[in-house]
């Protein structure tokens, strides 16, 4: 019977052993998963961000359009 092939090292009954371990991949994926929304909510705000700024921008080139051509209409009535 030297063929047999039985584990030398029985594991421990003990759920306690095992929960360090479980825990720390625990605590790793709470962290993996803060730092997934996290960068969630950076590209949200810088889009929002961005957006604000397009929309400031293009409301200072229509004001400043329109200034421009109430100074033409000016220009134009002051040159008849």
């Amino acid at each position: 019977m030297s063929y047999e092939n039985f584990p030398k090292d029985y594991p421990s009954a003990d759920p306690e052993s095992e929960k360090p371990k479980n825990s720390n991949r625990n605590v790793l994926t709470g962290i993996l998963v803060v730092a997934l929304l996290g960068t969630w909510g950076y590209i949200i705000f810088d889009k929002n961000k961005t957006r604000q700024e397009k929309q400031d921008l293009t409301t200072q080139i229509v004001n400043s359009d329109s200034s421009k051509n109430e100074l033409q209409r000016e220009l134009n009535d002051a040159a008849l």
